[in-house]
């Protein structure tokens, strides 16, 4: 009926200006708005009760009004424009070894336990450098320390070294065997391991410049941020106790 449909849409959108609220909070003040018309309307036989929809037809129509305008009403601008406006053009490099892209990440569904002590020493943290070019993951460190420059030198230390084709993926493709090196110019992010001026030191003696990413922008390094995703759902997430 209208009178329901009408009433639905206004809690759809009574849920996109309260940040506090679900959408069972919604829904519940919805269900409770009816059963005190149908109580009011028991007074009146020729007035027929009003029959509540589903819950996942609530749902639909709280998904059918999401939008930029709603979206930025209960998450703000900055969360509505990652959502719904285009990120721009990508990174790019024309050769490789031109623009690298480093991040750190902690590999989940993987501890490690003490033998002796039965306690977790804790999870691993993977540190990547990708050349943008090939998109070949160059150096990769896993360390139980937190990032630090350690982890970020030994990376990099790492990818300058040539690699020793013994696997089979570097049988079927032999040019990874040949991407190693320095990196003209590697992509970071703005925790401490990069700001520090140690590191910019560092990397200027060898003739790397160091690129930071905008603060809280993680659509700038997708490239780094797509292969953990990757290596969570295709591994981590499948493996027993995920």
């Amino acid at each position: 009926p209208d009178e329901t449909l009408s009433m639905m849409r206004r809690f759809a959108a009574w849920y996109w200006t309260r940040l506090g609220w679900s959408m069972a909070d919604a829904y519940a003040r919805f269900a409770t708005l009816l059963i005190y018309i149908n109580s009011r309307r028991s007074a009146h036989p020729y007035l027929p009760q009003l029959k509540r929809p589903s819950r996942q037809t609530f749902e639909k129509e709280v998904r059918r009004q999401e939008c930029y305008e709603t979206y930025k009403t209960r998450f703000g601008e900055k969360r509505a424009k990652q959502r719904f406006i285009a990120s721009g053009i990508g990174l790019s490099a024309d050769r490789f070894l031109r623009l690298g892209c480093m991040d750190h990440s902690i590999l989940d569904n993987v501890a490690v336990f003490d033998s002796d002590w039965m306690l977790p020493i804790g999870r691993p943290t993977v540190t990547i450098l990708i050349d943008v070019c090939t998109r070949c993951i160059v150096g990769f460190l896993v360390s139980f320390e937190p990032p630090s420059l350690y982890s970020v030198t030994e990376c990099i230390r790492r990818a300058n070294r040539p690699k020793v084709g013994a696997s089979k993926l570097h049988q079927k493709y032999p040019v990874l065997n040949l991407i190693f090196g320095r990196f003209d110019e590697i992509i970071v992010d703005n925790g401490k391991e990069f700001t520090g001026t140690s590191l910019e030191d560092g990397m200027a003696d060898v003739g790397t410049s160091i690129r930071f990413a905008p603060i809280a922008t993680p659509t700038y390094k997708a490239l780094a941020e797509r292969f953990f995703g990757t290596l969570n759902s295709l591994i981590a997430h499948k493996a027993p106790g995920a």
